[in-house]
């Protein structure tokens, strides 16, 4: 017998923490139906543990009022699963049961005042109508739920609605069991406890396997809600303690204080929620978006706020994110977490018209998610951008209030990138117009007063080897200001492209014997699968060519073993030219200001090379993308249509 009550009593303990499990994830309306659920239970529980010990009648009506509770709030509970708010089913289930409920209630409370109330509770009908409003209220909900499983969206959803699902069928199987035992229809006696147990066993699965509620902040939060289930239990357990010699009076007590909590449960509930909030720790998604709201209405720019976004997304939520680009088939990095879990671009050339694809949910969208090689996409398609994410953990589903919470920051994402692009366009529309003008009017009155000093330096020979030294010194320098003045005027006049055919193979051997000529001691590959010609402007590639290399050249300077390699291959309609070298690598801070007019990290450099070399690629209707892990290596890859 003591082994039999200590299995219930473990029972019990278990219900009320599974209840606390639910109320540490959140304070939504489905958390708190399926804590009054597992307290229904584990009183159920508590109640036939005195029963047993005292073998006290009044804790059989005691368990008929917890069972009675139990079919609304099952109801409830799975209403707001499914949010099935405005159900016609639900609803007339619902307040007929609630109905119901009450009745039988007052039946019930009757029987401790009235005898005739009392035999009405003690005939066999009276159980078995209680037993029969039970069952087909449960019957009914299982039955709708199974078919109307497949409103659940996500597949991970669906999961663990199937084991919520087969959690409370066996409860309900073994609750059944133990009526039909009461009503002498066999001897199957504690079948609800045995139940009760496996029911428990599969949502402790359920929970840390499917992160049916949060598990990683419930420690803390449990430790607070155990204890205000135990100093209850106290008082309750003192109350029979000290009037055990007196049943009236303990009932009396026990009816007080029950009174007491009901009454005052506004007020307890109010002050438990003030205690969680200062001792307890919050759920991820409560975090972020308290941090949101802080973030939507502080003064920081367009750009500040995406990353600090992203920031608090990886933070809270154990995922790096990236916001890629659409640019026809590709996909180019602009705003990440960790710039290293990322490719700099993606080529997807299908089309991704929906608005979130998860990894485990998808079978259709494998590719695509491979591709990314990421945990979830959801598409920004107001501002062609994708937001990306990558789980630092194994776990890589996602709750739906996560989802939800992705989905409302993701709008924001939107208009805050659709304002940056705008302000962007503003700032290059207008940096373009001083460019010109400064380009038409400075630039000719110095170059005419440059061209005349070049004429003169020509002319001087020098007496002696420091003056030679010198007057080399001053050629160059007028040389180089000379070649920045003409990348300036370059720059600032529209791009006119002489298109023909040619071959990429010979401008790219080409080009690579101009720069061996500068530095034959660099080893440079040259990597191609077949040969591959394009309708371009053959002049102006090879601009860019040599302007990437000698970049790449002189990030290699300080290796003992330079090495640039070049790579030709085609992707879908494009041509791709792929320049790494094994240089200095470029700091990501400053790796999408390269192609910025006037930004430069070298002591010589105009500024202006690659901005050029771009605004000729850009003309051609091909991309440039730049990528660096700031201290091993530099790519540069150029696409190009090839039609």
């Amino acid at each position: 017998m003591i082994m039999i009550i200590s299995f219930i009593l473990a029972t019990a303990i278990i219900n009320f923490i599974l209840g606390f499990l639910a109320l540490s994830r959140g304070k939504a309306k489905i958390n708190f139906y399926f804590l009054i659920l597992s307290f229904l239970l584990g009183c159920w529980n508590l109640s036939i543990v005195f029963r047993t010990i005292y073998g006290y009648f009044i804790f059989e009506r005691i368990i008929y009022i917890f069972i009675n509770f139990i079919p609304p709030f099952v109801f409830l509970f799975f209403n707001a699963l499914l949010k099935l708010e405005k159900n016609k089913f639900i609803l007339f289930n619902l307040y007929s049961s609630t109905l119901f409920m009450l009745i039988n209630l007052i039946i019930i409370l009757l029987s401790f005042l009235n005898i005739n109330f009392y035999n009405l509770f003690n005939l066999y009908s009276f159980r078995l109508y209680f037993f029969i409003y039970v069952f087909l209220y449960l019957i009914s909900i299982f039955v709708f739920i199974l078919i109307t499983r497949n409103k659940i969206k996500f597949k991970q959803e669906k999961t663990k609605l199937t084991y919520i699902i087969i959690a409370f069928l066996i409860i309900f199987i073994g609750g059944t069991l133990d009526f039909t035992g009461g009503l002498g229809l066999h001897k199957l006696w504690y079948s609800g406890n045995v139940a009760n147990v496996l029911y428990a066993i599969i949502l402790f699965y359920a929970i840390f396997k499917y992160r049916l509620f949060n598990a990683d902040f419930i420690f803390k939060n449990f430790l607070i809600y155990t204890s205000v289930a135990v100093i209850l239990s106290c008082v309750y357990l003192l109350i029979t303690i000290l009037f055990n010699y007196n049943k009236k009076l303990m009932y009396a007590n026990f009816l007080l204080v029950t009174l007491l909590i009901v009454y005052f449960s506004r007020f307890l509930l109010k002050l438990g929620y003030l205690f969680v909030e200062k001792f307890g720790s919050k759920s991820a998604t409560e975090k972020i978006k308290e941090e949101f709201e802080k973030i939507k209405t502080s003064n920081s720019n367009e750009t500040e706020k995406i990353n600090m976004i992203l920031a608090l997304i990886k933070k809270n939520m154990e995922m790096f994110v990236a916001i890629y680009l659409k640019q026809d088939i590709f996909y180019t990095k602009k705003w990440c977490t960790d710039s290293e879990k990322f490719a700099p671009y993606v080529i997807e050339p299908a089309e991704i018209k929906e608005k979130i694809i998860l990894k485990y949910d998808t079978k259709d969208k494998t590719k695509i998610i491979n591709n990314f090689n990421c945990d979830i996409i959801i598409n920004l398609s107001t501002v062609n951008c994708l937001l990306v994410g990558v789980k630092q953990t194994s776990d890589i589903s996602f709750l739906e209030e996560e989802i939800n919470l992705l989905l409302e920051i993701s709008e924001t994402l939107s208009f805050y990138i659709n304002t940056y692009f705008l302000y962007q366009k503003l700032v290059e529309a207008e940096n373009n117009k001083r460019t010109d003008i400064m380009a038409s009017q400075i630039s000719h009155e110095i170059k005419n007063p440059l061209a005349a000093l070049w004429g003169a330096a020509q002319l001087i020979n020098g007496k002696d080897n420091q003056e030679k030294e010198n007057i080399m010194i001053i050629r160059e320098e007028i040389q180089r200001l000379l070649k920045i003045l003409d990348d300036w005027q370059a720059f600032s006049k529209e791009t006119k492209l002489n298109i023909n055919s040619f071959s990429l193979f010979t401008l790219i051997s080409e080009v690579i014997k101009i720069i061996k000529k500068q530095n034959d001691k660099i080893n440079m590959e040259f990597i191609y699968d077949k040969d591959v010609i394009i309708n371009a402007d053959e002049d102006k590639i090879k601009q860019v060519l040599i302007n990437i290399l000698k970049n790449a050249l002189d990030a290699t300077e300080e290796r003992k073993e330079p090495v640039i390699s070049i790579k030709l291959e085609t992707k879908q309609k494009y041509a791709q030219i792929c320049v790494k070298d094994n240089g200095c690598g470029i700091a990501q801070a400053n790796l999408e200001k390269l192609t910025t007019p006037f930004f430069t990290t070298k002591q010589k450099g105009s500024g202006l090379g690659l901005a050029i070399s771009k605004k000729i690629i850009s003309a051609h209707k091909g991309f440039l993308f730049i990528n660096s892990d700031g201290k091993s290596f530099t790519e540069v890859t150029i696409t190009l249509p090839i039609e």
